[in-house]
């Protein structure tokens, strides 16, 4: 629900078309609900929790408790429609196996959107309820992939490596905050505008179109991606490019311990021998 309500708010900072009841839905519901957060952090730090310190994270950040785990063992995060799940790779992979035909789905849903901007171009600002589906779309699709990319990230072992491996999908959820940017200077470009300075204006306007056209192309390029992931031929060719990829890494580090443990059995032996050299001057020495 938080992030249901972050996405509509997202919408109304780009100043796109929201639901009639009104925009302030979304920020009373951000606020309503983020003092659950805190008062989850306060009963795990009376409860003294051994993990309670990650709650102080997700109330900051709240999105990040999709993919919060259990105070106890840690080592467990509960999934829809599969229960409560001990993280290890299995499940990495079997989550992303998962949710990779809806996320194509979700990321197809730009293409439609493309023709509609195409084709009514010039009459699309006209059109309420048409800048409403399109820009509700485009919340939609956003929502997916934020709320995706949480949960891997979440349950990755090693968080900086998937975030680099899906450079993409980290694009696909930054850019609309790249797209509020200017809305949340158009006080200052107001101030600016009254002495004759309209060009700023008119940068970050190409700013937020640049944004959402990038938004769009990323959106297509990984589609594409999780396309090919879905043809059997294609997965199994990957598949085997990333083992080799793997292979090799794993022998570089292979090489490098060996470097070291050489290295290391070279010092052993020299204060050995350094070691042996001082005992027997001493021995001279009391003779």
């Amino acid at each position: 629900m938080w992030m249901l309500c972050l996405a509509g708010g997202l919408q109304d900072l780009r100043g796109a078309p929201t639901l009639p009841i009104g925009t302030d839905l979304y920020w009373w519901g951000i606020l309503l609900l983020w003092p659950l957060y805190v008062l989850e952090l306060t009963a795990h730090t009376l409860l003294r929790s051994p993990n309670y310190r990650f709650n102080v994270l997700y109330a900051l950040a709240p999105p990040l408790r999709l993919g919060g785990r259990d105070h106890r063992t840690w080592t467990r995060v509960w999934l829809p429609w599969a229960g409560w799940r001990h993280v290890d790779r299995k499940l990495v992979a079997q989550v992303e196996r998962a949710l990779n035909p809806a996320m194509v789905g979700f990321a197809l849903l730009v293409l439609p959107l493309l023709v509609v901007e195409l084709w009514w171009k010039e009459t699309i600002g006209e059109r309420t309820a048409l800048h409403f589906a399109v820009e509700t779309a485009s919340s939609v699709i956003w929502l997916a992939f934020a709320m995706e990319l949480v949960v891997m990230v979440s349950i990755a072992r090693r968080k900086a490596r998937y975030l680099a491996e899906h450079w993409i999908d980290l694009l696909i959820v930054l850019l609309p905050m790249v797209q509020v940017l200017p809305a949340l200077r158009l006080a200052a470009v107001g101030r600016l505008a009254s002495f004759g300075r309209i060009k700023h204006l008119s940068t970050l306007y190409r700013t937020r179109g640049l944004a959402m056209r990038a938004f769009r192309g990323f959106l297509v390029l990984d589609s594409v991606q999780r396309l090919l992931q879905l043809n059997p031929e294609k997965r199994l060719a990957a598949l085997r490019e990333k083992l080799e990829d793997y292979q090799h890494e794993v022998e570089q580090i292979r090489s490098e311990m060996r470097e070291l443990e050489a290295r290391i059995a070279a010092e052993e032996r020299t204060d050995a021998a350094a070691d042996a050299a001082g005992v027997e001057c001493e021995v001279v020495a009391g003779e």
